[in-house]
């Protein structure tokens, strides 16, 4: 039989994963803020949004991760929006 500590520490070496990932994601939207600012195109792309959502919904059906790339999607637009 599994641990707390044993499934805590799991979660703790996905959660390293997943900020990794997240930092990529972050500074990759920094990036395309830039070439949106540069270009004169708006930060908001609600067909981008779609797509991606969509997507998350494809590969699972649990809300949860669908509100969490909703928080992925707020964090890009506001990175994106920074100078």
């Amino acid at each position: 039989m599994e641990t707390l500590e044993e499934l805590r520490k799991a979660i703790d070496a996905i959660d390293a994963q997943i900020m990794t990932l997240i930092d990529s994601r972050i500074a990759l939207a920094r990036r395309i803020g830039k070439l949106k600012r540069d270009s004169d195109r708006p930060v908001e792309d609600p067909a981008r949004e779609k797509t991606v959502l969509d997507h998350c919904e494809a590969f699972t059906h649990t809300k949860a991760l669908k509100r969490v790339y909703r928080c992925l999607l707020e964090a890009s637009k506001d990175v994106q929006r920074a100078p």
